[in-house]
Parts: structure tokens; sequence; C-alpha cells
């Protein structure tokens, strides 16, 4: 089991590395598949393009959705 985050950002948005990073590329999930040692890490990139890239994802995986959930309910 792998924990996965799925997140869409512009292309050309500004990337900022922590200390735990040093560098970073964007590449298409064929060649992502190429890059990946494992085949648990395949797998993973060929669901989230099939759920995510592919199709509309679940409106309730959207986590702006859930803040402004949150934010009305402290409101009240």
């Amino acid at each position: 089991m792998l924990p996965v985050f799925v997140g869409v950002v512009d292309a050309e948005q500004t990337v900022f590395l922590n200390d735990e990073h040093s560098e970073f590329q964007w590449v298409s999930f064929a060649q992502a598949m190429e890059m990946v040692p494992f085949a648990g890490q395949r797998h993973v990139l060929k669901h989230v393009e099939a759920e995510f890239v592919n199709r509309e994802p679940n409106g309730q995986l959207l986590i702006h959705e859930m803040s402004r959930k949150i934010k009305f309910l402290r409101s009240l």
C-alpha cells in the first residue's frame, strides 16, 4: 500500500521545494511509468490517470469543497 496525494495545478505554476526535495520535473504519465522502479508505483500511476485525468474526479475528493463546508459549519 502506498500513500498517494493527487493535486491539479497549472503547468506554469511556481513550484516551491522544501528541505526534503532537491529538484522536480513535470513529465507525462508515459514518461513517469518508465521512471518508477516498482510495479505498485506503475499501478498507482495508471489508477491516477484513469480516475483523475481521463474522467472527472468525484467532487467529494476536492479539498477546496471540504474547506468551504468546514468554514460554513464553523460560522454557525
